[in-house]
């Protein structure tokens, strides 16, 4: 199906399995900005089941499908992102900032949900409302050649680029990014995430070069992944791991004028302790990051464990120059190697090293 140059005003829209929508160059996608037209349905959010709207373009229970072409998605979001700040502020006077990304429903740009063989190549997709490209449930998935770009006329919350959610053998390449959530795996771990490889990347001014993140209910493992070949300017920091992200957000806990209250069900799931409470710790092992250049970035690495028997292990980090502002830290690590790591910081100080075992930390510094 192939979509003539010209603008085109649209609700969601639902590929089906065999079709590939074709965007001519020239084309131009202008989403609606009311929500009444995106038909809700179940979906998986942030690691909720729950009924949520459909995104501007959907590719669901799908085989062989595609879209494609060198037209542009304008997802118009920024009605989106008032209301969510609108009800952010709200929340946080409420004591319920847990649940308000769940409650403030937002349309994303692309889903590709329960599908296999399906390709996503050469469109440019702006200012979703939501999540820019969400891969649920699917397997054998190509994105390529994409431009993502959730800062035009403002900057979208959570306005992730590319999010690989329970999905497997997920090929990502050529693909320009710049959003408000991005280079990191997690913090939704309890499905595991495992076997990642990227190579020959380009980062200027995110948040991480590579973050791993979670909480202490999520459970899951992040393993075997592979990050090497990237040119960074002006990060955060060079390597991020955390496995009690963000308290505020990540744990539930429900005032007490609610009680009496009857709550939605995603509530009552928020609100559901792990049992035991051991099960929902995460585990990151098996880390290889290797030939990284950064420059002007403000920490080189933060990583840290929970405690003696929760550690970061098999950690390995190779050939890194960076010029950073401060040194950083690693805690309750097992296992953490660095090798030909050259650091020039700016404030003279080193990595701080502590409870670490079975590790051997080699840094030059300048």
């Amino acid at each position: 199906v192939v979509v003539a140059p010209g603008y085109y005003k649209i609700g969601a829209l639902f590929i089906k399995s065999g079709v590939n929508l074709h965007l001519s160059k020239g084309t131009t996608l202008l989403a609606s900005d009311n929500i009444q037209d995106y038909p809700e349905f179940p979906s998986r959010i942030a690691g909720i089941e729950m009924t949520w709207p459909s995104a501007v373009i959907n590719i669901m229970d799908a085989e062989n499908a595609a879209l494609t072409g060198e037209g542009f998605i304008d997802c118009r979001g920024k009605v989106f992102w008032d209301k969510y700040w609108a009800m952010r502020e709200e929340y946080e006077k409420k004591n319920l900032r847990w649940i308000v990304d769940y409650d403030c429903k937002r349309v994303r740009g692309v889903l590709v949900s329960n599908s296999k063989h399906i390709t996503l190549k050469d469109f440019t997709l702006v200012r979703t409302g939501f999540w820019a490209c969400q891969i649920l449930y699917s397997d054998h998935c190509s994105v390529s050649g994409l431009t993502i770009n959730n800062n035009v006329g403002g900057h979208g919350p959570s306005t992730d680029g590319i999010d690989i959610d329970s999905s497997t053998n997920i090929l990502v390449e050529n693909c320009d990014v710049d959003c408000n959530d991005d280079n990191t795996c997690g913090s939704e771990t309890s499905g595991s995430i495992r076997n990642v490889l990227a190579h020959d990347l380009i980062a200027y001014g995110t948040g991480s070069v590579l973050r791993l993140k979670s909480s202490m209910n999520r459970g899951g493992t992040v393993e075997n992944i592979y990050v090497t070949g990237v040119e960074a300017d002006s990060v955060s920091n060079v390597l991020e791991v955390d496995l009690n992200w963000h308290p505020k957000y990540s744990y539930s806990k429900l005032p007490v004028e609610y009680e009496s209250r009857e709550i939605p069900a995603h509530w009552k799931i928020m609100l559901t302790p792990v049992e035991p409470k051991e099960k929902g710790y995460p585990h990151f092992r098996n880390v290889y990051f290797s030939h990284v250049r950064a420059k002007r970035s403000k920490c080189f690495i933060t990583a840290s464990g929970w405690n003696d028997s929760l550690r970061i292990e098999n950690f390995y980090l190779f050939n890194i120059r960076a010029q950073v502002k401060t040194a950083g830290k690693i805690v309750y690590g097992k296992k953490v190697r660095l090798s030909e790591i050259y650091l020039e910081v700016e404030d003279k100080s080193q990595v701080r090293q502590e409870y670490n075992i079975d590790s051997k930390i080699e840094i030059s510094y300048q």
